[in-house]
């Protein structure tokens, strides 16, 4: 007889895009991800006390390589711009919300991929936006990330 357990995690993430003069929502996209080894060993751990290491960031470029689940970076990791999480959230139920903010100054050019990384640059997840919901990014623009993680 097998008995394999394992652990589900999913993850959803929702873009989107505001004209940083009207604050009027240009875009918005939702899209799954997948949670990457380095993300399921992330999670295995934190549930067992085994790390330190915190979601820290998410990262977004214009890379269009299909993820994997041996992803450890983005397509384009020297393109890419990074931004910390400000706000961080669990519910009630096994669901962690996850938000940044990329300011108008900041990534300018055409939205593609999505990572989400630790605080010791860890990949924990990655997409890529279908080619039919990619968009672009002006210096008057701000986009907001927020990633849901569905643990169970």
């Amino acid at each position: 007889m097998n008995n394999t357990e394992h652990m589900n995690v999913r993850g959803t993430v929702i873009l989107k895009l505001y004209d940083s003069e009207s604050y009027q929502i240009k875009k918005s996209v939702t899209v799954k991800n997948m949670i990457v080894n380095g993300g399921l060993d992330f999670f295995i751990k934190k549930s067992a006390d085994f790390t330190t290491d915190t979601l820290e960031k998410i990262g977004i470029s214009s890379g269009e390589t299909a993820p994997t689940m041996q992803d450890i970076e983005l397509d384009d990791p020297y393109a890419a711009e990074y931004s910390d999480l400000r706000y961080k959230s669990n519910t009630d139920i096994g669901e962690i919300l996850l938000e940044s903010v990329f300011p108008s100054e900041n990534y300018v050019g055409t939205v593609k991929e999505i990572g989400l990384f630790t605080n010791t640059d860890t990949m924990i997840a990655r997409t890529v936006i279908p080619a039919d919901q990619q968009f672009e990014k002006t210096v008057n623009d701000y986009l907001s990330i927020i990633w849901k993680i569905k643990l169970g």
